[in-house]
């Protein structure tokens, strides 16, 4: 069992779920997928810990949903509202840059096991980031 979410701790479970990642900063882990198949679009994400809060979040964008104005935001605001009336785990949203931002954040204040911290926390949110991206498209 984990007592407290560390840097080290997702660096390691990164590297077993074979993300791959670059480090920005400190405690700052950047991933970035490139248009494929299954998605036409750049897919972006970070892994931020905060070691001294025992928290871990993980957020998302898509290249093509960032600077959006006109018709654009409306469409994005509306699946954005549309998500987060249906779903209680990933928070989508517009920020400041007018993009669409999918996000969740865990606070670990008791032991939990690695296992759950790569399938619940950084692979389960992963996933669910892409597929709103991906749905978005649809």
């Amino acid at each position: 069992m984990i007592q407290q979410v560390t840097t080290p701790i997702i660096q390691q479970l990164l590297d077993e779920l074979q993300f791959p990642y670059t480090i920005k900063e400190p405690g700052v882990f950047f991933i970035k997928y490139p248009p494929s198949e299954s998605y036409p679009n750049t897919f972006l994400l970070y892994v931020v810990v905060e070691d001294d809060d025992h928290m871990v979040q993980v957020s998302a964008q898509s290249d093509a949903y960032q600077l959006l104005n006109g018709s654009a935001l409306k469409k994005a605001a509306t699946h954005c509202n549309d998500h987060n009336r249906s779903n209680r785990r990933l928070t989508a949203y517009i920020d400041d840059n007018n993009s669409i931002t999918v996000e969740e954040a865990y606070y670990i204040n008791h032991p939990v096991s690695k296992e759950y911290l790569k399938q619940n926390c950084l692979f389960e949110s992963i996933a669910g980031m892409y597929q709103f991206f991906k749905l978005y498209d649809s």
